[in-house]
């Protein structure tokens, strides 16, 4: 079964144990618009050029999710930034994360549950089914930053969010395991040839995410604060 660069960082990103994710709601947001445009762009549906996000395809899609970013991109009145998109999207992301989720239950790597809060609320919980899959590619993540290993372009795009969503507590739990692992994740995504190949799409992806993540939270802390 091949497993979407999305999925795999959903299955990241979650829980292996409750049905809860390990980042919060604004970070994974953000990086599920970051997975949904970079698959977006390794088949040749965007490109990203001078800062600006450039609808190369307008062919439709059979993923509901691409065919309508590729609407709301195509209605545009005019070239915008990666970093406008990033923002707007985020908005819908929520939506697209149960779209993708629900996906993958019928692909029996996650489960979801309907609950109630206080006997009347009505809300989901996502859980694994298949814990080794995301402990492979937490495992290969690893490595790629420990030894180089695997280094192709799905797995530095990974890495991009993982740095982009603070999310390196999801492949390492070591304290001083987490402090090498950070350190090699930088001068991977700056300096390794294979990572500067994809590297300009990546890094503006990354700085895009990065920027607005830290608005929100920024934005978010002030109105919890006044």
């Amino acid at each position: 079964m091949e497993i979407r660069l999305t999925e795999k960082f959903l299955l990241i990103a979650q829980n292996p144990e409750k049905g809860r994710f390990l980042i919060n709601s604004i970070q994974l947001n953000y990086g599920i618009i970051g997975a949904i445009l970079m698959e977006m762009t390794f088949d040749n549906r965007i490109s990203i050029e001078k800062d600006k996000l450039l609808l190369k395809s307008f062919k439709n899609s059979k993923d509901p999710v691409i065919s309508e970013i590729t609407s709301t991109i195509k209605k545009s009145d005019k070239p915008r930034k990666l970093k406008y998109w990033v923002s707007r999207l985020e908005k819908r992301a929520r939506k697209y994360k149960w779209i993708f989720l629900e996906k993958m239950q019928k692909e029996r790597l996650v489960r979801i549950e309907q609950k109630k809060f206080l006997g009347f609320i009505s809300y989901r919980q996502c859980y694994l089914i298949n814990k080794k899959i995301r402990d492979d590619i937490s495992k290969q993540l690893k490595e790629a930053i420990l030894y180089k290993k695997d280094l192709n372009n799905e797995n530095i795009v990974l890495l991009g969010l993982v740095e982009a969503c603070g999310m390196h507590k999801t492949i390492a739990s070591d304290r001083q395991e987490l402090k090498v692992i950070k350190k090699k994740l930088k001068v991977i995504l700056k300096e390794e040839p294979i990572a500067q190949a994809v590297g300009k799409t990546i890094a503006e992806m990354q700085a895009a995410i990065t920027g607005v993540l830290a608005a929100s939270i920024a934005s978010s802390t002030a109105a919890a604060v006044s």
